[in-house]
Order: structure tokens, then sequence, then C-alpha cells
């Protein structure tokens, strides 16, 4: 948080006038600080690679990245990468 402030507050962003919605410009203090970051923030995990590529019997894709078994269909996201 107090590197975010530093940031918004450097010359380069200061004249875009944001201002800080949450926790607040009030909340100053270390442990107030730490209070809030355990309490809203949390992790989040945004799954890739699920799709096998290859050539084997297991992939999803082939190299082409065309849906095995299917026709005309192809997978072109992060779900697909080489294994």
């Amino acid at each position: 948080i107090a590197t975010a402030r530093a940031i918004v507050a450097s010359g380069a962003l200061s004249s875009w006038g944001a201002e800080e919605v949450a926790p607040g410009p009030a909340v100053t203090s270390a442990a107030d600080l730490a209070g809030y970051a355990r309490r809203f923030f949390g992790s989040y995990c945004h799954p890739v690679g699920t799709c096998a590529m290859g050539e084997h019997e297991n992939a999803v894709v082939d190299p082409a990245l065309r849906v095995r078994g299917l026709t005309g269909l192809r997978i072109a996201d992060a779900s697909v990468l080489p294994s």
C-alpha cells in the first residue's frame, strides 16, 4: 500500500489527480495498513496450460492447435501449452 501511494504521488502521476479510495488516506499507521491488507487482500489463481498439446493420446490439441476428434475447432489461448 505504501509503495502504491508513493507511485501515485510521484511527479509522473500526481498531475492526474487520482484519489485513494481504499483503505483511504486516513489509514496511515503500519498496524492499520497491515490489518487492512490481511482483511481485504487475497490470492488469485488463473490456471494455464490445462489442455495438453502434442501428438500423444492424452493431448487435447495437435501442434497446429486443432482439437483432436473435432473438425474446424481450434484452441488458441493460455489453456494450451506444449507438454
